[in-house]
């Protein structure tokens, strides 16, 4: 199911996607040619990850700095995708947020790939595969 929703037809949205496995996720979605929209706080990283993005093979890229722990902020970011791209197919939510709860308003495609969280009290991560 998953390489399904890999296509480039489809629209990734990644928060936390300007490094670690926020980025190794978008690239994943560049190298199968989709749109990719990464929202995260850090510019300098976002501007990086763009030109990779590109230069990886994505059809679109959308850089949108955003506090994922904020709703409004999500709100915002994901009326932008919408407007932008039309909407998204896959939400991958990496983000290192002590309360992701607000990042779940970005959960609108028509599947879920991968839900991944940073528990903040360990620094572990869940992996948590849901549709």
């Amino acid at each position: 199911m998953a390489a399904e929703l890999l296509d480039a037809s489809g629209v990734a949205v990644i928060t936390g996607g300007a490094s670690g496995f926020g980025l190794e996720a978008a690239m994943r979605c560049a190298t199968a040619h989709m749109s990719v929209a990464i929202l995260d706080m850090d510019e300098a990283k976002m501007a990086s990850a763009s030109t990779a993005l590109s230069a990886a093979g994505a059809a679109g890229v959308l850089t949108i700095s955003t506090d994922v722990s904020s709703w409004d902020a999500c709100v915002a970011a994901a009326d932008d995708i919408a407007v932008h791209f039309g909407g998204q197919r896959v939400t991958f939510l990496c983000a290192r947020v002590p309360e992701p709860r607000a990042a779940l308003l970005l959960l609108r495609p028509k599947a879920c790939l991968a839900l991944a969280r940073v528990c903040p009290t360990k620094g572990d991560t869940e992996a948590d595969l849901r549709c």
